[in-house]
């Protein structure tokens, strides 16, 4: 990971040949302000790259790369309609949860690309629901634990995520109680934990990749009941449109196998 910070430079002055960069790559764009683009798009001397995927846009960007004065048509420009990280089965279902969505009516100048189903194939998704929170928590841990067991000769690597804290630090005691190794985790320890199952956060999932993805505490009472009434968003639809773009980022975040866990009722 390079980083670099970008000389500040006053509105009213044009920007010298020495505060440009030949090239800079910005990733994860789908999520970025139309200012933050602004303000890179003339630090670029010879070619400016942008990686993104309209598809996990988790906020709404509120405009399109014609706005940011970004050409991205021609022969300069390429599209990657599919995805290589997961498979078939995984992306039928993550596509149905946001099919829905009004993604594709909000972009009117076509910067979006529709959605594809790989050719990569897998087990099918998972469904571990349980009548209570308790049997569902229970029933995660011991799922896990046959996972966990059965890529012992491995280098598969696993994930849990739950939005709610005290749904992962139940998880986590379940854990050890079996003798599995976990810790509860944030972005910097996900990518470094050796011999352990990292449990975090739906959103820290945002831009990595493992083989095994376990989502739990996905009862309709938690998501998206609990979750929708606590989001700080100015229209309630609007808790909809994110809590189904999150599922849909955090499932297609595995290169293997996804499972879906919690109490009944389900998830609507």
């Amino acid at each position: 990971i390079i980083k670099f910070v970008l000389p500040v430079v006053d509105g009213s002055t044009s920007i010298s040949p020495n505060q440009r960069y030949d090239h800079i790559l910005l990733d994860e764009v789908q999520d970025f302000y139309l200012s933050w683009l602004m303000i890179m798009v003339p630090f670029a001397s010879r070619s400016l790259t942008l990686a993104g995927d309209l598809g996990q846009r988790i906020y709404r960007r509120g405009f399109s790369w014609k706005n940011a004065k970004v050409k991205v048509t021609g022969n300069r420009s390429r599209s990657l309609a599919g995805s290589l990280r997961t498979t078939k089965q995984i992306m039928e279902v993550a596509i149905g949860i946001v099919k829905n969505d009004d993604i594709a009516n909000e972009d009117s100048d076509n910067d979006y690309i529709a959605r594809t189903i790989p050719k990569k194939e897998g087990p099918k998704v998972r469904l571990l629901t349980r009548a209570s929170f308790r049997n569902a928590r229970s029933d995660t841990a011991k799922e896990i634990s046959r996972l966990w067991k059965s890529s012992e000769n491995t280098d598969d690597q696993f994930v849990v995520a739950a939005n709610g804290k005290s749904a992962r630090t139940e998880l986590k005691r379940l854990l050890s109680d079996i003798n599995i190794p976990s810790q509860i985790a944030l972005r910097e320890d996900l990518v470094t934990l050796k011999k352990q199952i990292p449990i975090t956060t739906l959103y820290q999932l945002k831009g990595l990749e493992f083989d095994h993805v376990i989502l739990f505490d996905l009862g309709d009472e938690s998501m998206p009941t609990f979750w929708a009434e606590k989001l700080p968003l100015e229209k309630p639809e609007e808790a909809e449109f994110y809590l189904r773009r999150l599922l849909y980022v955090a499932m297609t975040r595995a290169r293997k196998a996804v499972a879906l866990a919690g109490a009944a009722p389900f998830c609507r």
